[in-house]
């Protein structure tokens, strides 16, 4: 999924190789590259790129030409004369070190057409027969792998302080879904320029396979859901929808399934013990904590399980199924803490109808409806409204006891 992702971020930036540049000299670091240098120019000789790497005890001079898109016959005819030139020529940069055995790499973020792949491969053989340096093509299935192992790497040279600062909060396990959701704002298209939401679709999947590694999986569906919400967005109005648009959205809608799909393999019957959701060292939080969970579990099963009919109607008759014992084994599912968690109802109870279990759906509205009025009562202040940030939840909710 995430490969599909890097692979559709490459695709967009066709003819244009100088956009990649900084996540080239990120890519190339995250791999063990040092003394990395931009060279490209009037007098770069053939090498857009130098870097150094030390393999099995020996330390190589690398040096890099990059293009951009596919090439055909002719393409790949000119660009063999610049590979020529970075095979041999010694001039380049000072950092350059003639001392040091040389790799070349050809870089393309695109694929050679067939008669250009067989003549790169006939030409890969005569410098290997010639005892000459040899070169390395990394095109687009190579450069695939190798961001898929450091995606982040994607977002150089377009990384703000907003997006560090979401990064680090994931790392230390302080991420919040207002901040992401107030952050994937920037994701939004601006001008029309559409193809700028590939690069917001690879920083979505950053964001979310991060979150996912650090056990937020509930996170990684709502970044995901955000990135939707930017390519509908970014053609509101335009008719027929902008292609990149419902591209990112379809895309979004696959990377939704897979984390959902995360979610729904963990929910077995210890899901459903009340005291699988509490912190064993600090019991209060729970008080907040479990109902939120409850919530945020509820809202990613429901999406799915509407989702899946169009492909998989047994399996969202057994979400459904699942559901309904989730809410008799949780009252927290019925407790939300804010009015921001109302809309976490919405998906299940939908599902329930579609799948013929709408008789469910009285009895669970009759418990959060007397669970929002106590909220209200005597001298309580009730629920925080649907943007408040996490502190107001917490002190709106602890301003009553009423259970």
């Amino acid at each position: 999924m995430l490969a599909d992702l890097v692979g559709s971020y490459l695709d967009s930036l066709d003819g244009r190789e100088r956009e990649f540049d900084a996540p080239f000299m990120a890519l190339l670091r995250a791999h063990g590259y040092y003394d990395i240098r931009f060279t490209h120019g009037k007098v770069e000789y053939g090498k857009d790129f130098l870097a150094k790497r030390d393999e099995d005890g020996v330390r190589y001079q690398y040096v890099f030409q990059s293009k951009a898109g596919d090439l055909n016959l002719q393409q790949w005819r000119d660009a063999r004369l610049q590979i020529d030139e970075l095979r041999r020529n010694a001039l380049s940069h000072p950092a350059f070190d003639t001392n040091l055995p040389r790799r070349a790499v050809f870089v393309t973020t695109g694929r050679l057409n067939s008669p250009a792949r067989v003549e790169a491969q006939q030409y890969a053989i005569y410098i290997e027969q010639e005892k000459e340096t040899p070169f390395t093509l990394w095109d687009r299935e190579s450069l695939v792998e190798m961001m898929v192992v450091s995606p982040e790497s994607g977002l150089a040279g377009d990384v703000q302080g907003t997006l560090l600062k979401l990064l680090g909060e994931i790392e230390i396990g302080e991420a919040q879904e207002l901040a992401l959701e107030q952050f994937s704002r920037r994701w939004f298209a601006n001008n029309g320029q559409t193809r700028q939401l590939w690069r917001a679709a690879l920083e979505a999947g950053v964001v979310a396979n991060l979150l996912r590694r650090h056990n937020r999986l509930d996170l990684a569906c709502t970044a995901t859901l955000c990135l939707m919400r930017a390519a509908w967005a970014s053609t509101q109005g335009i008719e027929p929808p902008d292609g990149i648009c419902v591209e990112v959205a379809e895309l979004s809608r696959t990377m939704f399934r897979y984390y959902a799909h995360e979610v729904w393999r963990d929910c077995d019957d210890e899901i459903l013990l009340p005291a699988r959701f509490f912190y064993p060292q600090n019991p209060l939080v729970a008080y907040v904590t479990y109902p939120v969970k409850c919530s945020k579990l509820i809202e990613v099963l429901g999406l799915l399980g509407l989702l899946e009919p169009e492909d998989d109607e047994p399996l969202a008759e057994e979400i459904a199924a699942y559901l309904i014992r989730f809410f008799d084994a949780h009252p927290g599912a019925m407790h939300p803490i804010s009015d921001r968690y109302a809309v976490s109802l919405a998906p299940p109870l939908l599902l329930l109808a579609v799948t013929g279990r709408g008789s469910k759906a009285p009895a669970i509205l009759k418990e959060v409806t007397r669970w929002v009025a106590d909220r209200y009562d005597k001298e309580s202040f009730g629920l925080a409204n649907p943007y408040a940030d996490p502190t107001e939840e917490v002190t709106r909710l602890g301003s009553g006891s009423t259970a």
